[in-house]
């Protein structure tokens, strides 16, 4: 960030942190059984926030919001944002930052929504229909005055629906690009 000559830093980290209801013993043979459970899962995930600390940070899968949220504004976060999945999923996203920022605008993107665009006219509604969704802020950086947009997201996984992930992630940049355009607009105010 650039703003009348002074440099400011922010940190961000980003991380999939695999949600306990997606855990399929079987799937992760190599791993000691006890370190699957949420309690010791809780505090090493703890421990890697807390020895990163961050401004921002962009969780998925999160799938105990309540514990990961008092984590978070125990670790000196000012706000904490939790977005659930749609169509009765347990998990979601996080988007947590510092008390140097100030949240300006946030919106929700449920894919799901998209099932009836032209795409999924061609490709058929349920195969567009994967319960996935984004969460976009834009925050106003209080040293620099700056407005720093972050979006965090968790696309559809299965290799097979290639085309259902490239859609999700075409139409997270357009609304990243709105989000900017604003941006835009926000600084001519």
């Amino acid at each position: 960030m650039n703003n009348n000559n002074t440099r400011s830093k922010v940190s961000i980290l980003t991380w999939n942190v695999l949600a306990s209801c997606y855990i399929f013993p079987e799937s992760y043979n190599y791993v000691k059984k006890n370190m699957l459970q949420w309690s010791r899962r809780r505090t090493l995930i703890r421990q890697i926030l807390q020895g990163q600390n961050s401004d921002i940070v962009c969780l998925q899968e999160v799938d105990h919001p309540e514990d990961v949220k008092n984590d978070l504004y125990e670790l000196g976060y000012s706000n904490v944002i939790f977005a659930q999945r749609n169509n009765g999923r347990q998990d979601g996203l996080i988007i947590a930052y510092k008390p140097t920022f100030d949240i300006v605008l946030r919106s929700i993107i449920y894919f799901d929504e998209l099932s009836k665009s032209c795409f999924g006219t061609i490709v058929g509604e349920e195969r567009i229909k994967k319960h996935n969704i984004a969460l976009i802020i834009g925050l106003l950086h209080r040293e620099s005055n700056n407005l720093i947009i972050v979006g965090n997201t968790h696309l559809y996984w299965n290799p097979n629906s290639e085309d259902v992930k490239l859609y999700q992630a075409r139409q997270f940049l357009f609304s990243l690009e709105t989000f900017c355009k604003f941006k835009y607009y926000y600084r001519r105010l």
